[in-house]
């Protein structure tokens, strides 16, 4: 990951993940053949690899008037992150 604290409390980072997952859904506690899960969920259960790249901006309550306690200003935090080959997830 590559990171950067700028003045004043922002910080930016990109960060390169590769991830195995494994999905499993949620069987029914009284029907035990039966997923307790949604149509969606189990249609991507099993394994796959999801390569994907984030970029993440935080400022940290920078604007604001009191770091732990805040009455004015505001804060914002936002990440992208975009998965591709080559791995099979993609969004």
């Amino acid at each position: 990951a590559l990171s950067k604290k700028s003045s004043g409390g922002i910080f930016k980072y990109l960060d390169y993940t590769i991830t195995h997952r494994d999905i499993l859904p949620r069987k029914h506690p009284n029907i035990p053949y039966t997923c307790d899960a949604s149509p969606e969920i189990v249609s991507q259960s099993g394994q796959s690899y999801k390569h994907s790249l984030e970029y993440n901006y935080k400022m940290n309550n920078s604007a604001c008037n009191d770091r732990f306690n805040p009455t004015e200003g505001y804060d914002l935090h936002y990440n992208v992150e975009l998965a591709g080959p080559p791995g099979d997830v993609g969004f």
